[in-house]
């Protein structure tokens, strides 16, 4: 584990809008562990799951979301506390029970799942996680495991979006 005193700084970039610049010392400190996922916490409130990024030049960020920072009422500039400790979690997301469930449940499509790469698993965890209703995971997590199997376990996220859009379950 990790602590230091440090900013909210706005990216000005397309692909994400915040982030933390991370003490070089802090950084290698992960990185010659080979720790690339870590969770983060600022200001001692909930932690957060992220990857350390690179910036070339030997600098490193984590991202952090703007409904994060309107939740904390981060500002830019402003000194926060951040702690930072390795991600042990085997995906780097939490699984949603929805989704564990159905793997438990069908031995082929938990293979299917357990060849795709490390961050092919994450994003269909972040996918089938993001709805509040328990009901609405269950039917993503059932309409990527269809997905999967359907592809031969190959993953085309333009047909699975259509397959999100397009599903028989949420049809009234």
């Amino acid at each position: 584990m990790k602590q230091f005193d440090g900013h909210i700084l706005n990216s000005n970039s397309n692909t994400y809008s915040f982030y933390i610049l991370l003490p070089k010392s802090v950084a290698e400190w992960f990185l010659n562990q080979n720790i690339k996922r870590i969770v983060y916490t600022l200001n001692g409130t909930h932690s957060w799951q992220a990857a350390i990024m690179s910036m070339g030049e030997g600098r490193h960020f984590i991202m952090v979301n703007s409904q994060l920072c309107k939740q904390l009422k981060l500002q830019l500039n402003k000194t926060i506390k951040v702690v930072l400790e390795a991600d042990t979690n085997t995906y780097g997301v939490p699984m949603p029970k929805e989704m564990e469930e159905l793997l438990h449940q069908n031995a082929e499509a938990a293979q299917l799942f357990d060849k795709l790469t490390a961050a092919k698993q994450r994003t269909l965890l972040q996918i089938i996680g993001k709805p509040k209703s328990s009901g609405l995971r269950l039917i993503k997590a059932i309409v990527v495991l269809t997905h999967l199997e359907k592809q031969n376990g190959q993953l085309n996220f333009a047909i699975l979006n259509e397959d999100l859009k397009n599903n028989p379950f949420e049809k009234g």
